[in-house]
């Protein structure tokens, strides 16, 4: 008599989804209005004249102690080490994890913040716009460098922190067999409910009520922190309105980018390795 082993069922892989072209048009909209200002503060356009007057309104109301601490967040030596504390947590929790790629977001993240220098200094040297306390030779104050870091850093923080969805793929619906063992129905695979057995393959994405409050909470705090770098900017005289904005149209947009990988948190733990089913020998 010979024993048939068990083949074990493997789970359904779900087919790769192309990148929906609705998620490029936030950061297209980022790099165009980016381009725009740049154009204006390069040839002194209306939208510049307006932001010097806008700039020159503001100062007399500015109260000093709030901006003052509020342009202080755009520090390198305040914002860095909060990116700092981000990705080392998120890196050893996803090793302790044993998290597949847990060194990818943290990664990211601190390549994303090399951008600012990269793009903020040959910027400010090839535009040269003065600001609000008269021109620096050889230099200029467009786009911010302080309202950039906030928004890498912050942002950064922020989606290495916040609480993501958990994803679960369920298997499709089995029906006994006479032997006592399950099977997946035909019709599954070609026959009329094969759209709705396809569209329980895929992957879900589930989050709780609590982790859904604090993702929000972690997105309003680098909001809120980012609004007061940019507010503290201004009235304080450091920089102009469009020098704020443009840092953070270009640096959203490279955020906006790079969201997805520093936000994932792998595909779970490794599985363990598969070892072969002994065959069961003739009787």
């Amino acid at each position: 008599m010979r024993l048939k082993s068990p083949v074990p069922l493997k789970p359904p892989v779900p087919p790769k989804s192309p990148v929906p072209l609705r998620s490029l048009v936030p950061p297209a909209l980022c790099v165009l209005l980016f381009a725009l200002l740049t154009w204006q503060v390069a040839a002194g356009g209306p939208l510049s004249a307006l932001d010097v007057r806008i700039g020159h309104a503001l100062r007399p109301y500015a109260p000093s102690p709030a901006a003052e601490l509020g342009a202080d967040l755009g520090n390198l030596e305040v914002a860095l080490p909060v990116l700092a504390v981000a990705a080392s947590w998120t890196a050893w929790r996803g090793a302790r994890a044993r998290a597949r790629r847990w060194w990818l977001p943290p990664l990211t993240a601190a390549l994303a913040m090399t951008t600012v220098p990269a793009l903020v200094g040959p910027l400010k040297v090839w535009l040269g716009r003065p600001g609000p306390f008269g021109p620096a030779e050889g230099y200029g104050w467009f786009p911010s460098g302080h309202a950039a870091t906030a928004v890498v850093a912050y942002g950064a923080a922020a989606l290495l922190l916040a609480p993501t969805p958990r994803r679960t793929m369920p298997h499709p619906p089995l029906e006994p067999k006479g032997d006592g063992t399950l099977r997946v129905p035909a019709d599954a695979v070609d026959g009329p409910s094969a759209p709705t057995a396809r569209r329980t393959l895929t992957r879900r994405r589930t989050l709780a009520p609590s982790r859904t409050l604090a993702r929000r909470l972690v997105a309003a705090a680098a909001v809120l922190v980012n609004l007061g770098v940019g507010a503290g900017l201004v009235l304080r005289g450091y920089h102009w309105p469009l020098d704020v904005v443009g840092s953070w149209a270009l640096f959203g947009g490279l955020l906006w980018v790079a969201g997805p990988v520093i936000s994932r948190r792998g595909p779970g733990p490794r599985p363990p390795r598969a070892s072969p089913v002994p065959g069961s020998p003739d009787r």
